[in-house]
């Protein structure tokens, strides 16, 4: 019996077998197509909606600081520029001409760089000449005579006066026979307000340390007060980017010749995470192309998968029949055994049969000397009945006995 079981369990592990064995292999190939297909793009899809929030707010943290650090380079090279006309202008005249009023303006580098107006003071920061008399700022004498001069120029902060933003660079001329005097320039905040337009969503400000804007890219927020937690953090001397009221922000403030600049940068969150969903639309486009592309795949591979699958199951039929020899042999041994164990059997059989068949030749011989022997006493009696003078006879001598006998 428990032969038999194993007989049976092999038979049915060899079927078995082949199933998985198809099943394996149409797992292997739908598994190399989704790995070669479908896995890279839903994995940059996941990718795209799970971590590509940090890595677009992380681009634009770097490209919004970038931007800041290159507008602050314009506005330095603005006042070196600045400082560069305010010296050479001072150098090629004296203060004997300056009072003559025979200036030499250079009207091209006036007009490029948004110089408002001129001054010329004395030592005793007393007017000697104005370039436009018209336009002249009260006041100027008094920011000229607070300025601490450590280097010969120097220019005092952007200030707000009734929605008029304004600031001074200041020469102090020590050399020469004509004493101490100082050139003046008066500017306005129209040559910042074209370095901070950046095009696009992004907004640009800078503050000057009243909270106030003097230059922007948005024409509206100039001279008015910027007062929120990014200003406070800036004015504080702080560098960060943070995420405020629906807008990214990035800040920083940098030096001018003494003078500090606070700068920050704002950019629309929508704008921003818009590119994430672009992105996320882009690579669910390519994961329905790749549905399809498997399908197809599938279909062109399905000939050759079939023909290779059934190399596998004769090869693996082979496998099934090397490990079901050595039971084969055993029970063909075995068969073989019995095999000659039934054969002397059949040759008992056939003796005993050749027996019977003796003794029956012997019981019908028998039997047919009994038929004679009663055939014969059948016709005796007959004839006895037929013969009535045989009957007397026998009569008489039975008759004849049984009186001896008495």
């Amino acid at each position: 019996m428990k032969k038999e079981h194993y007989k049976d369990a092999t038979a049915n592990d060899l079927v078995r077998n082949l199933k998985i064995l198809n099943a394996r292999m149409r797992l292997k190939i739908i598994t190399l197509i989704f790995a070669a297909v479908l896995i890279p793009i839903a994995g940059s899809f996941a990718y795209s909606s799970f971590f590509g929030k940090k890595l677009i707010v992380s681009e634009t943290q770097s490209a919004m600081s970038a931007a800041r650090i290159e507008k602050a380079n314009r506005v330095r090279s603005y006042y070196k520029g600045l400082e560069n006309i305010i010296v050479d202008f001072a150098n090629r005249q004296s203060l004997e001409k300056f009072q003559s009023g025979d200036i030499d303006l250079d009207v091209e580098s006036i007009r490029d760089y948004n110089i408002k107006n001129i001054y010329i003071m004395d030592e005793l920061y007393k007017n000697i000449y104005v370039m436009d008399e018209q336009n002249r700022s009260g006041g100027v004498e008094n920011e000229v005579s607070e300025t601490f001069f450590e280097m010969p120029v120097q220019i005092t902060g952007l200030k707000v006066d009734e929605e008029e933003i304004f600031q001074y660079m200041i020469y102090k001329n020590t050399h020469g026979s004509s004493g101490i005097y100082y050139v003046v320039f008066e500017l306005s905040n129209e040559y910042l307000n074209s370095i901070m337009e950046s095009g696009g969503d992004a907004e640009t400000t800078i503050v000057n340390g009243d909270f106030f804007v003097v230059a922007s890219s948005r024409n509206d927020e100039i001279s008015n007060a910027m007062i929120n937690p990014i200003t406070k953090e800036l004015l504080n001397g702080a560098y960060g980017f943070d995420e405020y009221e629906g807008y990214f922000w990035d800040y920083g403030y940098f030096e001018v010749m003494g003078e500090y600049f606070y700068m920050q940068i704002a950019l629309p969150v929508k704008s921003v995470m818009g590119k994430n969903i672009g992105i996320q639309g882009f690579f669910m486009v390519m994961f329905v192309a790749g549905l399809f592309l498997s399908g197809f795949v599938i279909v062109v591979i399905k000939k050759i998968f079939e023909r290779y699958l059934e190399s596998e199951k004769r090869i693996s039929i082979e496998r099934e029949s090397d490990k079901l020899y050595p039971y084969l042999k055993s029970e063909l041994i075995e068969i073989f055994e019995s095999s000659h164990e039934l054969t002397r059997s059949i040759d008992n059989m056939q003796r005993f049969n050749e027996s019977i068949l003796v003794l029956k030749d012997r019981i019908e011989r028998q039997n047919e000397g009994l038929d004679e022997f009663i055939r014969d006493r059948r016709d005796l009696k007959r004839r006895i009945d037929q013969d009535e003078e045989l009957k007397r006879e026998i009569a008489g001598e039975f008759l004849e006995s049984e009186g001896k006998r008495e």
